[in-house]
């Protein structure tokens, strides 16, 4: 008969005693074996299975951070100034230790027999988890216990036939307006201050409040969102959500009525990295992974933004394709199995584009890259959805920086019988056909909504170069400013006139000849201040 009990922690669990001593006397005969060591455990003090082991690993690791020597004397200091010298045994344990090997020359090999240890031990830990939840009959616990320890389950084949397709249920909506679909895998990358944290940080509030903080960006719903900060610390997201509720006309109470419900959660880490690579294993992810992963199964997040991968992974090179490969293979699988979209914030390429091998991009189904406006001295960023696999590209967004340079959208429709040098309209002039080009301005022919006519009638508007920017790759005219020239802008009279925004048809109608031109009209552009 087999037996009822359970005999698999009744026992010590696997761990090498001389291995550890043999690693931590290493280190202190020879700091020069840290980042043999460092490249095998990282940051992991629960690597070593004797407690006062780990403590001793966590003090070494604390002077490397100050960039302190690591040695007899100032580990023994350290645990002092912690108040955890005489929990380890006091000074002499640590000089003990010095004895426990002859040399360093071995110090990664010992590391290796601690982390192979260590990871035995994980595995029964969880081999143990997993038998009580399938005595237990908790089919959900068992579910999740299957994705820790990466078990297959046996599927039944079954063909996909046309019913299955047609019946089908429609995809579900994106988790805003021209944003990604659930449970995918994304990247938001963007230059050096172009707002990508900060942009994040609005469709965060967004999403968790229910505030439309961009109209371009509209929620679809309300989400809960989990947002691992690297670079900012609380202090610097506190600012930014203030200056995002006030710029959005709404109390910072329902931001952190959010944050208190547990819709809204910040991790702000300063250190430790989600991936790893290791010299013989490769890119691994780290026990802050796992953590991240608790946090995830807990507050069960719609959105999960990484922010940036600079501080999420530890690479060789970000040119390394397998590298970057496995990142985002891992990210894509970690929102399939949670249930959230993982975003992932990274710096672009100099020369445009996601910085780095494409593989991070590839594995996305969705990407966005943030770009100034006109040039380096631009107040204006571009948002481009470059890739979206489900619901195809969308037409870029200009945004704004307002006061605290929070990002701000402009819903304004231009009206040049009103207002002239206008700024922050932002128009799009997909259809525009240039005419002419001079020092001072361009004429082009652009498609017209008089009032109170149906139809769109071409007409020819000189612009300021200030004011317009010819996108190559978008092929369109973006007008930033809404610079006519008075006399222009006074022919048209007080009827308003709205500029098509999107790709429908010239009329064949034949554009009158402009009465005025930049050349023929220079003081009049002087008395605008359009140059």
């Amino acid at each position: 008969m087999a037996p009822r009990t359970n005999p698999i922690l009744d026992r010590t669990l696997p761990h090498n005693v001389e291995a550890e001593r043999a690693t931590l006397g290493a280190i202190l005969l020879n700091q020069d074996a840290i980042p043999k060591v460092w490249g095998i455990l990282g940051d992991n003090t629960e690597a070593f299975y004797v407690q006062v082991h780990s403590i001793i690993y966590g003090a070494i690791l604390a002077l490397v951070d100050k960039d302190n020597p690591v040695d007899e004397i100032t580990v023994t200091d350290q645990l002092k100034t912690q108040g955890m010298l005489n929990m380890v045994g006091g000074a002499a344990y640590i000089a003990e230790l010095t004895l426990a090997v002859a040399t360093s020359a071995n110090a990664e090999i010992y590391a290796q027999l601690v982390l192979n240890y260590y990871r035995s031990r994980q595995n029964i830990i969880k081999a143990d988890r997993y038998l009580k939840a399938s005595w237990a009959l908790n089919p959900e616990e068992l579910r999740k216990f299957r994705a820790d320890l990466d078990l297959e389950e046996t599927y039944q084949l079954k063909e996909i036939v046309v019913s299955d397709i047609i019946n089908a249920p429609d995809p579900p909506p994106p988790l805003w307006t021209r944003g990604p679909s659930p449970h995918t895998y994304g990247v938001v990358a963007g230059e050096g201050d172009t707002s990508k944290s900060y942009w994040m940080l609005s469709m965060a509030v967004a999403l968790t409040t229910g505030h439309v903080t961009l109209p371009a960006f509209t929620p679809t719903a309300m989400s809960a969102v989990v947002y691992l900060a690297y670079e900012d610390n609380p202090a610097t997201i506190k600012f930014r959500l203030q200056a995002i509720a006030n710029a959005g006309g709404f109390p910072f109470k329902d931001v952190e009525l959010a944050v208190k419900e547990k819709r809204l959660t910040f991790i702000c880490q300063s250190d430790g990295p989600l991936f790893r690579n290791m010299p013989k294993e490769g890119t691994t992810t780290t026990a802050l992974f796992d953590a991240l992963t608790n946090i995830v199964r807990d507050r069960k997040p719609d959105l999960t933004i990484i922010d940036p991968l600079s501080g999420a992974a530890r690479l060789r090179s970000e040119n390394d394709n397998s590298e970057m490969a496995t990142i985002a293979e891992t990210l894509a699988d970690f929102a399939t199995r949670h249930h959230t979209t993982v975003l992932l914030v990274h710096h672009a390429a100099k020369a445009g584009g996601i910085r780095g091998a494409t593989a991070l991009r590839d594995r996305a189904r969705w990407a966005v890259l943030l770009e100034r406006f006109d040039g380096d001295d631009s107040n204006d960023i571009v948002i481009k959805v470059n890739k979206d696999n489900l619901h195809g590209c969308h037409d870029s967004v200009v945004l704004s920086r307002g006061e605290d340079g929070v990002p701000i959208q402009s819903d304004k429709i231009a009206k040049p019988g009103e207002k002239h040098g206008g700024e922050g309209w932002n128009i799009e002039l997909r259809n525009a056909v240039k005419e002419t080009e001079t020092e001072k301005g361009v004429l082009l022919t652009v498609p017209v909504l008089y009032e109170g006519q149906k139809d769109d009638i071409p007409t020819r508007l000189w612009f300021s170069k200030k004011g317009v920017k010819y996108d190559k790759i978008g092929n369109r005219w973006l007008i930033a400013r809404w610079q006519l020239d008075k006399k222009t802008s006074d022919e048209l009279g007080g009827g308003k006139i709205l500029v098509r925004t999107y790709d429908a048809p010239h009329p064949q109608k034949e554009p009158e000849t402009p009465k005025s031109s930049p050349d023929e009209t220079d003081e009049q552009y002087e008395e605008e201040e359009l140059f």
